[in-house]
């Protein structure tokens, strides 16, 4: 059944794919620049959330060396 359809010419497939490009969304293709930028955001946001959550830790070990002082001194 399948083997009795014609190939599409060569042309009407380039004519799909450009329409098809026109319709992707440009955030999701590796190779544009909107999803290289998404990207980095993203990195930087995480690095962002490392960086408070190691300062959070450190705060937290300060005040407890603190109270171990005070408690013992």
């Amino acid at each position: 059944m399948v083997s009795m359809t014609s190939k599409p010419s060569r042309d009407m497939v380039k004519q799909i794919e450009s329409k098809l490009e026109k319709c992707r969304n440009q955030e999701f293709n590796p190779n544009n620049e909107a999803f290289q930028r998404k990207m980095r955001d993203l990195e930087e946001d995480d690095d962002m959330q490392q960086l408070q959550l190691y300062q959070q830790n450190s705060d937290e070990q300060i005040q407890m060396e603190e109270d171990i002082i005070t408690t013992n001194g």
